[in-house]
């Protein structure tokens, strides 16, 4: 006995059909993720809205005011990047070849404001990278152009 093969599923309009039905299950699989997106950015708003109430509350005490906690919220949001009022100025393309010098200029402002104190007095070139870049934003700058801006900066006198 022969078996009989259904026509229906193959050739041309087979393939189309199976196109159109794997279309439109993408076409849902993408809407999806837009809905998920969208929720995730109310989510985030709402949680950008609250870290700067916290912020602000604790600007607003003096350093020996804050409670344990309160210091370590502080000190989530500064690893965070969160706590920095720092705006750059410095970059390669309006500074031409005194980058790497008004770069040290501005590191040692940044360090000088209050970063070094809580971290003891020190800091390691990798922290430095890491929480100078987070302050800038976009804006990052490589590991070889702040080596050389602390190298002139330790030059200094």
């Amino acid at each position: 006995m022969q078996k009989t093969i259904p026509a229906r599923g193959m050739g041309v309009a087979g393939i189309a059909k199976s196109v159109q039905m794997k279309s439109a299950s993408d076409s849902k699989a993408i809407e999806s993720g837009f809905e998920s997106l969208a929720a995730l950015k109310g989510t985030a708003k709402g949680l950008i809205e609250i870290a700067s109430a916290i912020k602000a509350k604790l600007e607003a005490k003096s350093e020996s005011e804050l409670t344990e906690e309160e210091q370590e919220i502080q000190q989530v949001m500064f690893n965070m990047g969160m706590s920095s009022d720092f705006s750059s100025t410095v970059s390669k393309d309006l500074s031409g070849k005194h980058f790497h010098t008004e770069l040290a200029n501005e590191i040692e402002a940044f360090l000088t404001k209050g970063i070094l104190e809580k971290k003891g007095g020190v800091i390691s070139l990798l922290d430095l990278f890491c929480i100078y870049n987070r302050a800038r934003g976009t804006d990052l700058v490589s590991p070889n152009d702040l080596t050389i801006a602390v190298r002139i900066l330790s030059n200094t006198p």
